[in-house]
Formats: C-alpha cells, sequence, structure tokens
C-alpha cells in the first residue's frame, strides 16, 4: 500500500490519490510569529532582514515590520534560529495566528534622543530647531525647556547637532529613559 507525506498546506489544496486504500501521513504545521526588539527590550527593530531554514522551504527571508515582527505561515513545529545581520535568537513555531513570541536581539542596541540643549553656561536653548547627523539624520525642535526628542529610535553612535545657536558632538544612549547633556559650542567659534 502506497504511503503519501504531505503537510497542512499541502493538505488543504489537495492530495491526488490513485489506490483504493493508501495510507497517508499528515504533519501539522504552524506560523513563526515573533517580534524582534532590541537588546534592553525598549523598542521594535523595524525593517531588519531575517534569514530562517525552514525545512522542506529552505532558507527563507523575512523582514521585520514597524513593530518588529516576522510572521510565515506553514512550518513545521520546531524551534527556529532566525539570524539577523549581527546576533541570532530562536524562538519554536506557534500553533495559531494569534500566538507570538518576542525575543530581545543581544547586541543590537538603539539610540534614544532625549536631549537637554543649552549654551556654555547650560542655560536653555528654546524653540530651536537643529540637525542631528550621524549614524542616520533627523531634525530636532527644542520646546521651551531646551528639552529635544525624537520618537523613533535611531542607530546608536556619535552624531553632530547643529543649529543656528551652535554645534556639539553627541553619542546616543542605549536607554529609552536617558538624557544627555549637550553644552553647545558657538558657531562663529569653529
Amino acid at each position: 500500500m502506497p504511503t503519501i507525506k504531505t503537510t497542512t498546506k499541502a493538505f488543504t489544496e489537495g492530495v491526488a490519490v490513485k489506490d483504493d486504500q493508501p495510507t497517508i501521513e499528515w504533519e501539522s504545521t504552524g506560523y513563526l510569529h515573533v517580534r524582534l526588539m532590541d537588546e534592553f527590550g525598549q523598542a521594535p527593530l523595524a525593517a531588519y532582514l531575517v534569514s530562517v531554514q525552514v525545512p522542506g522551504q529552505g532558507t527563507v527571508e523575512l523582514t521585520t515590520d514597524q513593530d518588529g515582527v516576522v510572521f510565515h505561515e506553514h512550518v513545521p513545529f520546531q524551534d527556529y534560529e532566525l539570524a539577523l545581520e549581527t546576533a541570532k535568537v530562536h524562538a519554536p513555531a506557534v500553533s495559531t495566528r494569534d500566538e507570538r513570541h518576542e525575543r530581545h536581539v543581544p547586541g543590537v542596541q538603539l539610540g534614544f534622543v532625549n536631549l537637554y540643549i543649552g549654551d556654555d553656561a547650560f542655560t536653555p536653548i528654546a524653540d530651536a530647531r537643529f540637525t542631528l547627523s550621524g549614524p542616520a539624520s533627523v531634525t530636532l525642535f527644542t520646546d521651551d525647556a531646551g528639552m529635544a526628542s525624537h520618537p523613533a529610535p535611531l542607530p546608536i553612535g556619535e552624531y553632530e547637532l547643529r543649529g543656528e545657536a551652535g554645534h556639539a558632538t553627541v553619542t546616543l544612549g542605549p536607554r529609552r529613559d536617558g538624557i544627555a547633556l549637550v553644552a553647545l559650542t558657538s558657531s562663529e567659534a569653529s
């Protein structure tokens, strides 16, 4: 008697049967549904490329959405290694679309823009426009207390802050709740 091996995906599409009493071996499949967060779990890893080996499908490349989520259906139930450019995490397949794992990716840190911008005496620079340039570039505006922030995290690293009131070098920290004190150097001085 012949044996037909199939998966949930192939079974729902229909399995051709030619003999009177074949044996069907059916392997239930689930979903790879994971939300990837930075090392500290403070922000999702949006638009990251993720590679994963799926039995019967080979290497599948997925891109995280704005919430850091990757989703792929019809995967066998097992543990999967999700490979990012600089790190790897593991997550098992889930049985329903509503189930989702969350993983903090070791070594992936994001920088958060929470700046107090003042002059060389730390008097706040209020209601001013600045450009923050480095691994990424954004425009910032200070409030009446000299505070400037950006809603989305940026790559960590060293940035140049420039505006009419002056400039400074800023290193973004990997903590959402951290505040960097920035004392500007006058633009005429440089």
